[in-house]
């Protein structure tokens, strides 16, 4: 592991951050990923918030339930329905008025392990809240500077959801990557053959490769994205 200079701002209030970690908590994954990202563009949606053990689970769901009541540090509540409960969704405002949701994973464990839990090597982030680092892998750095979107050895749960939501926010998936969710499409995993297949026409269209016409189904433009991946002349010449 690496400790890697916080290149940018908390953006949002230092005293919420300071009572997460003091109940047990660790920011893992994007956000730590932002603070130290030297990408100029670099962005952050939530912050998730890992438990160290089940005795930090307790102590930081009764400190979000105690601020989703009181609205502290600029924490707003916002009542939702999931799966025909009635739940609080927390979202905080940062300096910069972008709202970020709050989120609290029910998976207790240290750091270091956590950093195995993720899809993505350039996700594998935690902040050190008191020493002011934040601690990644010896090869985070060179993915995250070269917006390269590479799976991790360790995780087996991937997502087309989040390897769009990367996509999108300007990384490029490698051949490994790609050829991981074109396998799974042809077994039927993950998300379905037709989630799978949006995917990487989203990916295609914005990567400006052109298939067919624009009729052309999204199963044949797959079919043909195959094929081009077989061409080692394709490999070097479009993807990373």
């Amino acid at each position: 592991m690496k400790n890697q200079y916080i290149l940018r701002p908390l953006e949002i209030p230092e005293e919420f951050l300071k009572q997460v970690y003091k109940n047990g908590g660790v920011v893992c994954g994007g956000f730590a990923r932002h603070l130290a990202s030297s990408n100029r563009d670099s962005s952050a949606n939530d912050i998730d918030i890992y438990p160290r053990n089940s005795n930090s689970l307790r102590n930081l769901l009764v400190l979000l339930d105690k601020i989703s009541n009181t609205g502290g540090w600029g924490v707003i509540s916002e009542p939702t329905d999931y799966n025909g409960l009635r739940v609080s969704n927390l979202f905080i405002t940062s300096h910069t008025d972008q709202r970020m949701k709050v989120q609290l994973v029910h998976m207790p464990m240290n750091p270091e392990k956590i950093l195995h839990t993720f899809d993505f090597t350039v996700c594998q982030a935690y902040l050190d809240f008191y020493n002011n680092k934040v601690v990644t892998p010896l090869y985070w750095k060179q993915h995250e500077d070269a917006r390269l979107l590479r799976l991790t050895d360790s995780n087996r749960n991937y997502l087309a959801y989040r390897l769009i939501k990367y996509i999108e926010k300007g990384y490029s998936p490698d051949y490994n990557t790609i050829m991981t969710f074109m396998a799974r499409m042809k077994l039927g995993e993950g998300n379905g053959d037709t989630a799978t297949s949006d995917m990487l026409a989203h990916w295609l269209a914005m990567v400006h490769i052109r298939l067919g016409n624009e009729n052309t189904s999204l199963r044949d433009q797959i079919s043909v994205l195959g094929q081009l991946l077989d061409n080692e002349s394709f490999q070097g010449k479009h993807l990373i």
